[in-house]
């Protein structure tokens, strides 16, 4: 008898737990899985956003406060479009739609990353009328924006059969701090270069660059065309060289055409990418280089432009009165 009173205690005791864990929730009744919450401190690139603390409170009784903080981590102004929206059948709250804001750029120093700008963007005072007894609510916000990105790689170059200096390795790969930190902060990143060098004679080098890119923003890639031949993961992408006159040729298996349908050929620049649910590609772009020194130093520069969407809800609110 004694064992038994033991297991029902035990099990009460875990209907508690489990109820008290579900309170915490996020309310997702009528709204899409990817709405679920996230802040400002979560991600920390690109245009992100969260509801500020009390707008709205915990519980609403009466009278509330809706209000969202919005930071751009990149080193240049953005324009961004805001959508706010609550999941209640309550009248009471008025949706916000196509809300534009002008944020200017962070705060870098000599190329740091110093800190955000942050916009406040308070919507009002609202009150819900003809609340009932376990009446909830929820509020969801999406922002959506154009993001041109540009990085500066520099790397040396010499030629393995003439001449060759030792103190320039014929492969490596450059990522994190040597793609610099305004890279860091783009959404979708350049996540690595692999430098690959091979002789091809006395004058001159071939130069194959494997090129990693990787949605880190922890949003979605948009179409902003509308057009339904194109998935919304597409990044359009180029390479140039600053220090000399080099064309490149690429190819990705994630590259597409003009109809949306993949197509791996080499490619004319700029490319279209399509990221795949893993949310990352590949680039292979190669070059020959004319050397007609031991060691070169080579510059160039990579572009991805895109339109991007990050959302952000609030959890599951009691709505009292």
């Amino acid at each position: 008898m004694r064992f038994k009173e033991i297991q029902i205690g035990i099990l009460v005791l875990s209907l508690l737990i489990l109820t008290g864990c579900d309170a915490q929730l996020p309310f997702t009744e009528g709204i899409q899985k990817d709405a679920s919450p996230t802040s400002i401190g979560s991600s920390k690139r690109g245009v992100v956003l969260e509801f500020q603390q009390g707008k709205p409170q915990n519980e609403i009784f009466g009278d509330f406060l809706v209000g969202l903080d919005i930071a751009n981590y990149m080193d240049e102004a953005v324009s961004v479009t805001v959508d706010v929206w609550d999941v209640s059948p309550l009248q009471g709250f008025t949706d916000k739609e196509g809300v534009s804001y002008f944020l200017e750029p962070a705060i870098y120093d000599l190329g740091k990353f110093y800190s955000p700008f942050v916009e406040k963007y308070n919507l009002g005072m609202f009150n819900y009328q003809n609340v009932k007894a376990g009446d909830y609510t929820q509020f969801l916000a999406e922002l959506t924006y154009g993001v041109n990105a540009d990085v500066d790689v520099n790397f040396c170059i010499t030629n393995p059969d003439y001449e060759k200096d030792s103190s320039c390795p014929l492969s490596e790969t450059l990522s994190g701090s040597k793609l610099g930190d305004k890279n860091s902060k783009y959404p979708v990143t350049i996540k690595s270069i692999k430098k690959s060098i091979y002789g091809a004679d006395e004058s001159s080098v071939f130069l194959n660059l494997d090129i990693a890119i990787s949605n880190e923003g922890k949003g979605e890639l948009v179409n902003s065309l509308g057009e339904s031949i194109f998935d919304d993961e597409i990044v359009n992408f180029n390479i140039y060289a600053l220090s000399d006159s080099l064309e490149f040729t690429c190819r990705s298996d994630e590259s597409v055409d003009h109809y949306g349908e993949f197509d791996s050929d080499v490619k004319s620049l700029p490319m279209n990418l399509k990221l795949r649910r893993s949310g990352s590609t590949k680039v292979t772009c190669t070059s020959t280089v004319s050397i007609d020194e031991p060691i070169k130093d080579m510059r160039i520069k990579i572009t991805t432009d895109y339109d991007y969407s990050y959302k952000t809800a609030t959890r599951k609110i009691e709505v009292k009165g």
